[in-house]
């Protein structure tokens, strides 16, 4: 009877975290690929890092870029939630990791601050990655931090813009061209774990808050930039401290784990949870970072 009443509260957490999408527009901009799909695996290696190019002077990169950006938000108190994320997210990356200003793009619900460059519809988000995509090169970081609300529907990842939603595939499809030496996507939206087949790629380390099928109430978001908070922190060290902080969340509660971020980065589609290096993964992440 206990069990029974611990996780019918941990399903009301989790519920309060997470809003389906509104009436709008929900037509994808590109045609959609099969409902299912079945990831092509890749050999599980150990990179070895790979050393700056002389070019570089010693530097990992020889440019950095960011999107951040949070949706719509529904309710006064996720507005809240999500504006303290995304700003501090941008401080940290231009005030603690010296990101140029003018290479990360932030988008909110509305720009309604001085350091918000557009409005988080659709015809921004792709504006946005066009701009990367028309200046990165394969020397260069390219960066996704992604909060909001999420959904699943016949298994493709839905992210809530203002105005539309965003589908996983249009994710993908976006990033098709998009130079870089290595790409880190962060999202924290319930569900977002369905994202991970179809972004999903060769250097790229894809981090989600939770499985997808699973709601997001803890902070993940939160607890991913305090991480990063240590300047050297790599993704691998991120990510084992982001999950710890979503279990201790959830034993202050009495409650069962109900979270379980996921991570991928061996190309596979096919994320894992901490500890790393787990199913072939953590090995990138492990020798990356966002500094220079």
């Amino acid at each position: 009877m206990m069990r029974s009443w611990l996780l019918a509260l941990a399903t009301a957490f989790l519920l309060a975290g997470c809003i389906g999408p509104s009436d709008k527009n929900t037509t994808p901009t590109t045609t959609p690929p099969p409902s299912s799909i079945t990831p092509t695996p890749t050999p599980a290696t150990t990179p070895t890092p790979s050393p700056a190019p002389s070019g570089l002077g010693g530097r990992e990169y020889a440019h950095r870029y960011a999107v951040v950006m949070s949706g719509e938000s529904k309710t006064s108190q996720h507005a809240i939630w999500y504006r303290g994320s995304t700003s501090s997210m941008y401080e940290l990356l231009v005030g603690e990791y010296g990101f140029a200003p003018n290479d990360v793009y932030y988008l909110y619900e509305k720009k309604n601050y001085s350091e918000v460059d557009y409005a988080a519809t659709k015809e921004n988000f792709i504006a946005a990655v066009n701009a990367i995509k028309n200046k990165s090169t394969e020397d260069d970081l390219v960066f996704f931090y992604i909060v909001g609300h999420g959904s699943v529907y016949n298994g493709k990842g839905i992210y809530s813009l203002t105005d539309s939603t965003l589908y996983d595939y249009e994710f993908a499809s976006l990033l098709e061209g998009v130079k870089y030496k290595r790409m880190v996507i962060i999202m924290t939206p319930c569900n977002s774990g369905a994202f991970i087949p179809r972004l999903s790629g060769p250097n790229r380390v894809i981090i989600t808050s939770v499985e997808a099928d699973e709601g997001n109430s803890a902070g993940f978001a939160e607890y991913v930039i305090e991480a990063l908070r240590k300047r050297n922190a790599t993704l691998a060290q991120v990510f084992a401290e982001a999950t710890e902080r979503v279990n201790e969340w959830y034993a202050a509660k009495h409650l069962p784990p109900m979270e379980h971020p996921l991570l991928d980065d061996n190309g596979d589609g096919i994320g894992h949870a901490a500890p790393l290096p787990n199913g072939g993964d953590g090995f990138l992440a492990a020798n990356v970072s966002l500094g220079s």
